[in-house]
């Protein structure tokens, strides 16, 4: 931005309105406009000069000249004074030299400004979105979306960033196997952990060591986060498949062996229903439609029986059974991947009630994990 030097007179007089108004010429009405804007930015107007100097702003925000609305946006892209009117004109122009100043730097544009121009702007606007000193939480969650690898990469650097987990998770959704994505994520001060699991599965050699290194994250923990992400990968790929798709899902897993309790249970947690269906079919060998009718039995006996006889664990049948009574709760039987979580803590709620348990912290992936590692010890006991 234009800065004045210590020697040079930038004090508007009225010659300089009168020959802004009078004189046409590209050069006079830059000097002015530039002029203008310094003591607009300094606040060396008293209010009526203010009004005055606004209406010119405006007037220059619409300058058929490039260089007019250039030197405007430059200057007072930082004013905390600027009309608003005048800020989403520049925002808005045809020339990005015009409007990425005001994009990344003016404090009046709302969230909801910023969103609409990331989800209709080119590379420079996005990428001047995502430079913004703070980019709060929905307009990164708009970036991370809708944004094309520049500004996705400037957002991932920017540490001033607002960037949820959920946001993180879109990210790598989209640029998970984009080298300068992965190493910008990595180079972040913090980062949830089941993002750098998902960026270490894609990771080189060299970039695997720098994040375990500066991440500090458990191997062993890592192992169980790339097995959970996996697992949530083929229940939301099978969320809203046909039954025949998700049993060729369900018979391929099986052939690798991981077709896991942790994996049949979290279905069922998350409500997805026609995953668990068929994975207890598979896993009985008896009719799809009779398993149906057992697992919604409204008697006391189906589901029980059904469930020893899947070999699933026993610990784990009460997550199960309140799993179903809220199916029948309230009509969920899945294929929305945004409903999983609120559906999953619901059951993890229940639990914890019933176990007079009030850990708010717990999740069905550490709940599902808890549950089967006691099994497990219970019966090498």
């Amino acid at each position: 931005m234009d800065t004045p030097s210590p020697t040079e007179d930038v004090s508007l007089t009225f010659a300089d309105i009168e020959k802004l108004l009078s004189d046409h010429s590209v050069d006079v009405r830059g000097d002015t406009i530039r002029k203008l804007s310094l003591m607009y930015a300094e606040n060396d107007f008293v209010e009526k000069e203010k009004q005055i100097a606004e209406d010119i702003f405006r007037l220059a925000a619409k300058d058929v000249e490039e260089r007019i609305r250039e030197t405007l946006s430059v200057n007072l892209a930082v004013s905390k004074e600027l009309p608003k009117d005048v800020v989403k004109t520049l925002a808005t122009d045809p020339s990005d030299a015009v409007a990425t100043p005001v994009l990344q730097y003016s404090p009046a544009l709302s969230s909801e400004d910023l969103i609409e121009i990331v989800k209709t702007g080119n590379d420079a606007r996005q990428t001047a979105v995502a430079s913004r000193a703070v980019v709060e939480e929905e307009v990164a969650s708009a970036i991370a979306a809708h944004g094309r690898e520049q500004a996705v990469q400037t957002l991932v650097k920017n540490e001033g960033a607002q960037i949820t987990e959920k946001t993180f998770h879109t990210v790598v959704d989209r640029f998970g196997e984009n080298t300068k994505i992965q190493r910008s994520i990595a180079e972040r001060k913090t980062v949830p952990e089941s993002i750098t699991v998902r960026v270490l599965e894609h990771a080189s050699e060299g970039l695997q060591k720098f994040i375990l290194s500066k991440h500090k994250v458990d191997p062993k923990k890592v192992k169980d986060i790339v097995k959970f992400s996996y697992e949530k990968a083929m229940i939301n790929v099978s969320s809203t498949a046909t039954d025949e798709e998700v049993q060729a899902v369900i018979y391929g897993l099986a052939q690798k062996n991981k077709l896991t309790p942790t994996l049949v249970l979290r279905a069922l947690c998350t409500g997805e229903t026609v995953f668990f269906e068929n994975a207890v079919a598979f896993l009985t060998g008896m009719p799809l439609a009779n398993i149906r009718k057992l697992i919604y039995d409204k008697g006391l006996l189906g589901l029980p029986a059904l469930y020893e006889r899947a070999k699933l664990p026993p610990k784990m049948f009460p997550a199960a059974r309140i799993a179903v009574g809220l199916i029948q709760e309230i009509g969920y039987k899945g294929g929305d991947p945004d409903i999983q979580e609120s559906f999953a803590r619901m059951v993890v709620g229940r639990l914890m009630e019933q176990m007079g348990e009030t850990d708010e912290d717990i999740d069905i992936d550490m709940l599902l994990e808890t549950l089967l590692t006691e099994e497990e010890n219970e019966a090498a006991e």
